[in-house]
């Protein structure tokens, strides 16, 4: 029983001071590391975010572009909770790694087919219809 306690407090020990897949690990300069997941999710929300501002070029002036666009890349790291700096860095990072930087594109993909699938399958809202009687 004794021996069962050491291992726990081992495996309890080794888990708070690894750095595993928490924002504290560091590169070697001191940046935090962007897990890989929450990686994939920054990268498909970029995405998404770069197709609605490609959609809004030719609606609307360069001047407001500009300004919607700061406005979105500005809410978008203030939702992850980075910055632009953090994200460039850690982006330099995984593309070190082309295969996995594939992947991880990849799953990029697959989130916003799935997201445009979920939109795609969601039954028309029915609205209510006036029947005009001739009299």
């Amino acid at each position: 029983m004794k021996r069962i306690s050491a291992i726990a407090g081992l495996i309890l020990f080794l888990l708070t001071i690894s750095p595993g897949c928490n924002r504290s690990a560091k590169h070697a300069d001191g940046a935090e590391v962007i897990p890989r997941d929450m990686m994939v999710r920054i990268m498909t929300d970029i995405e998404i975010t770069e197709a609605s501002l490609r959609f809004l070029q030719s609606k609307v002036n360069k001047d407001s572009l500009n300004k919607i666009s700061e406005q979105a890349f500005d809410s978008l790291y203030s939702f992850h909770k980075i910055t632009p700096a953090q994200f460039n860095k850690n982006l330099d990072m995984y593309q070190e790694d082309l295969a996995d930087f594939e992947k991880m594109m990849d799953e990029v993909m697959l989130a916003i087919t799935k997201a445009k699938d979920s939109l795609s399958n969601t039954p028309e809202i029915k609205t209510d219809t006036v029947v005009i009687v001739k009299k």
